[in-house]
């Protein structure tokens, strides 16, 4: 709990809300800000379970015959999963004999700062299904046993998931976890080409838009190297020779992937990387804000300490997040395990 000693309760809260409303303050999530997780709505006063679906069509249609019937266009309800609400929520204290000491500066440092705690953590609760993304759960920072699993059950990376209206499966995971290099990404491409499928087990031409990897460097200027490079950078290749891959993808670095459930740094995560194809018909990992993170406006009455003369100001945040789908995401942990 973070303690402040400084002003007047309603100057402090009126230069705060001032100040928030100039800084136009919103989510500053690496993740949302990447466009891996699609955003749905889900409001208040609906229970503390929210379900998300994903949804499968046919890719082909049927031919007629000259006075058959027209083919019923198939459609499936694919994966569902109801996801446990998630609140964030941090006190911070002054007390009434600082009414002196003028450090609204402070104050709006201190209530800024504990604001973007909530968002951090919103933003750490989605980057850790790609820290575990070979398990079905972990334990988070409170202790709490949190699920990984995407709707077929298994983890997010498998070599078998499963399909809901055919007996086929299909894998996500790429073969030996190399490091990412040129010819791992085809490889990885190549595995994406013969398993991105829809329910019916039909093949789908959706190509990964994007290589998503942690803030690892040699990783990262590997990546950028190949995307941005106008020449190969294959080696023994004449200059002349165009790189294939310019500006093919998107590069998204996420800096909380190689960490472990409490944000601490962990090596064994650093070359984790991947592939994904991001959009509403993409990857099917989701989130919905159900209370945005906030400072929660209440009568100095209803938070002064009396015995010690202490201001609480409640800041207060509550999110869905979950992923129905490996579909659409491929990844390697780097480490090369079989």
């Amino acid at each position: 709990m973070a303690i402040m000693t400084t002003g007047a309760y309603e100057d402090l809260y009126n230069l705060v809300d001032m100040t928030l409303e100039e800084m136009d303050f919103s989510i500053p999530a690496e993740m949302v800000r990447a466009g891996l997780f699609n955003e749905e709505s889900k409001p208040n006063h609906t229970g503390k379970y929210a379900r998300f679906e994903e949804f499968s069509t046919e890719e082909y249609a049927h031919k007629k015959a000259e006075g058959e019937a027209a083919h019923k266009f198939r459609s499936v309800i694919g994966y569902a999963i109801d996801a446990e609400l998630q609140r964030a929520a941090e006190n911070v204290e002054y007390t009434y004999e600082a009414d002196n000491y003028d450090k609204y500066s402070t104050a709006d440092f201190v209530i800024t700062a504990a604001l973007e705690s909530l968002t951090n953590t919103f933003d750490l609760d989605m980057q850790l299904r790609l820290s575990y993304m070979t398990a079905t759960s972990y334990v988070d920072a409170q202790g709490n046993t949190v699920s990984t699993v995407v709707g077929d059950g298994l983890a997010l990376l498998s070599t078998a998931h499963t399909l809901l209206a055919s007996s086929a499966t299909y894998r996500n995971i790429l073969a030996g976890n190399p490091k990412f290099s040129r010819g791992a990404l085809e490889a990885m491409v190549k595995m994406w080409n013969e398993n991105t499928v829809n329910h019916f087990g039909q093949k789908l031409g959706r190509k990964a838009n994007v290589i998503w990897s942690t803030d690892e460097p040699t990783t990262c200027n590997a990546i950028r190297e190949l995307l941005f490079s106008t020449s190969s950078v294959l080696t023994g290749v004449n200059s002349g020779v165009t790189n294939v891959y310019k500006n093919n993808m998107e590069h998204v670095q996420l800096s909380r992937v190689n960490v472990d459930a409490n944000g601490i740094p962990d090596s064994t995560k650093d070359y984790y990387w991947g592939i994904v194809y991001k959009g509403r018909k993409g990857w099917q990992a989701k989130y919905a804000i159900n209370e945005p993170a906030r400072m929660m406006k209440l009568a100095p009455s209803n938070h002064y300490d009396v015995n010690t003369d202490t201001y609480i100001w409640p800041v207060r945040m509550g999110y869905f997040i979950t992923i129905l789908s490996g579909q659409f995401f491929a990844g390697s942990k780097g480490n090369g395990d079989a």
